[in-house]
């Protein structure tokens, strides 16, 4: 496969405890020079559908919270977004007094790169390629408000990217959620061949009948049997084999043989002038030394990969997965790279074609990679921390972006 890899960061840390008890989370959002309310800031608990705003005297309430661990978002245009883990299991008071902190204006955090003046237009449609995606989900989900990116492109430094004044609106007609994003960082790197982006959602239940429902319903279960969320949730319970994944090491290397021949193809041919066609010409610099054989090997070693990829044959146990847990989190380790195949589900042919592919849909591969950090800690829920260590690549790197992002409080139906 030639498809490059993404960092996905949707999502930070925040986990779910598997109790039922429920807890009410108050407070105010006030201004951090002077203790004034802050109406209609955005309240709420990182990728989850728990959120309000506050009242005009600053007060906020989330109701019936499941007791546990969880990541708190406070946003309002014109601030610093807050984030804070909060306990909520009642080790700490269930009241907080939020103190927003104001941004600079616009003007003043430009440095050194102006934004595009027509950013939307010239790098609309691959924000959209990058952080909503072009899976099924993709074509139903639209960006209600893209006039709040800016963009900047460093062309010395070969990458591009964008911030957001504003939390982005998404209307995902697919799986029936409005989600609002809290844009931290966007970055496309065009010479690695690597996307990233990180931010806060929160997830809105749209409105509809009976049908929708059912509708929203299947096309979540459907969503999520693909999702990296689910293979997370599945290594943490020790359910890998019985939810159809098969989890191998890999290594990839640069391609050293075509590196030599791509080099030594530079002195094969030589430019000669063509008395009769009066035009130069390119023939063989030596028909001795290269013959038909060695131009077809030549031939056959550029027709390869740049990286050789092996995959070994041994399964990992998830206890070759997971070495330590804490406070209800598990680390995760291994080496290279994972291998991933969701053996109980086809690729869609919008991958193949996304990526030209040309064969017949194979079982969802996926790849996982450590960057920057020896292990990441999983939670029940599926998510992890940090979560700019786990680089995704092939089919998640395809399917698991905003238009096929669930909040972590979804649980798949048991019966149909």
């Amino acid at each position: 496969m030639r498809t490059p890899i993404m960092v996905l960061l949707a999502a930070a840390i925040g986990w779910l405890a598997p109790v039922y008890a429920q807890q009410r989370l108050v407070g105010k959002v006030v201004r951090a020079e002077n203790d004034e309310p802050i109406a209609g800031a955005s309240v709420f608990i990182n990728n989850t559908t728990y959120g309000t705003s506050s009242a005009n005297n600053g007060d906020f309430e989330l109701p019936a919270i499941a007791t546990g661990t969880y990541e708190i978002i406070v946003s309002a245009v014109g601030y610093h977004t807050y984030a804070m883990p909060i306990d909520l299991s009642g080790r700490q008071p269930a009241f907080l007094h939020i103190k927003l902190e104001a941004k600079q204006t616009m003007l003043e955090e430009v440095e050194v790169v102006a934004f595009e003046a027509n950013g939307w237009k010239q790098w609309g449609r691959l924000f959209l390629e990058v952080f909503i995606g072009t899976s099924p989900n993709a074509d139903k989900t639209l960006l209600l408000n893209p006039e709040v990116l800016r963009f900047r492109h460093y062309r010395d430094e070969g990458y591009l990217e964008a911030i957001a004044t504003a939390p982005l609106v998404i209307k995902n007609r697919s799986l029936g959620y409005t989600v609002e994003y809290v844009l931290e960082n966007f970055r496309v790197d065009f010479r690695n061949r690597i996307n990233q982006y990180a931010g806060y959602p929160h997830f809105i239940e749209m409105a509809g009948g009976a049908r929708s429902r059912r509708v929203y319903a299947k096309r979540r279960k459907a969503t999520y049997q693909t999702s990296l969320m689910h293979f997370m949730r599945s290594l943490y319970q020790g359910s890998l084999s019985e939810d159809g994944f098969e989890v191998r090491r890999m290594q990839r290397k640069p391609n050293e043989e075509k590196r030599r021949v791509r080099t030594l193809q530079r002195t094969i041919y030589k430019s000669v002038w063509d008395t009769t066609r009066r035009m130069h010409i390119s023939v063989l610099a030596d028909p001795v030394v290269y013959t038909e054989d060695s131009l077809a090997y030549f031939r056959e070693i550029m027709a390869q990969d740049d990286e050789l990829v092996t995959v070994f044959p041994q399964l990992l146990t998830v206890d070759s997965l997971l070495v330590d847990s804490l406070d209800g989190r598990k680390k995760m380790v291994f080496e290279d790279y994972l291998h991933v195949q969701n053996t109980r589900l086809k690729e869609e042919p919008g991958y193949l074609r996304h990526f030209n592919e040309v064969r017949k849909p194979g079982p969802q591969t996926s790849m996982l990679l450590l960057y920057d950090n020896p292990y990441i800690w999983i939670e029940r829920n599926g998510s992890y921390f940090p979560p700019q260590s786990l680089y995704t690549g092939w089919y998640w790197a395809w399917c698991d972006k905003i238009a096929d992002l669930l909040p972590l409080d979804y649980n798949p139906p048991t019966v149909d």
